[in-house]
């Protein structure tokens, strides 16, 4: 069965940044074999690998329906059955994720917001980071209980 993993949040939320430092982690990873893709330092991205023999996809981009039914259908087509992808908390892109998802598991996952009116700028991007690593362990962790 396939499994989808929806990472979702406001814009500028972390959604991306948290997809690229877990596809960084597992590409790094010796249970990562036949990594497909390129993980850029900035923007949006596209990869697929076996992860302790199973096929994985990560999608960062998910703003709109299109993109997201695009990285669904790019997905299928490489045969990956755990997709991990990014939506926004609202919109049209979470009635594409509900009707794919109408037959196989999903996991939707909030990418926390952190709102610090009087933290100072190092301790905000110090909890962006640990947030960040928090849920990217949250990732692995769910993809070591289905593999």
């Amino acid at each position: 069965m396939i499994k989808t993993i929806c990472l979702f949040g406001i814009g500028n939320s972390g959604k991306t940044t948290t997809l690229r430092l877990l596809a960084n982690k597992l590409h790094s990873s010796s249970d990562t074999k036949d990594f497909d893709g390129n993980i850029p330092e900035k923007g949006d991205f596209k990869v697929c690998f076996k992860y302790k023999g199973i096929k994985v996809g990560i999608a960062s981009g998910g703003d709109t329906a299109e993109v997201v039914k695009n990285n669904i259908e790019f997905f299928l087509s490489k045969k990956c059955k755990i997709l991990i992808i990014a939506a926004r908390s609202k919109g049209d892109s979470h009635t594409i994720i509900y009707d794919y998802c109408d037959e196989h598991e999903l996991l939707w996952l909030r990418q926390r917001d952190i709102w610090l009116e009087k933290a100072n700028e190092l301790n905000k991007q110090s909890l962006y980071k640990t947030s960040n690593k928090q849920t990217t362990d949250l990732i692995i962790s769910t993809m070591n209980m289905v593999s």
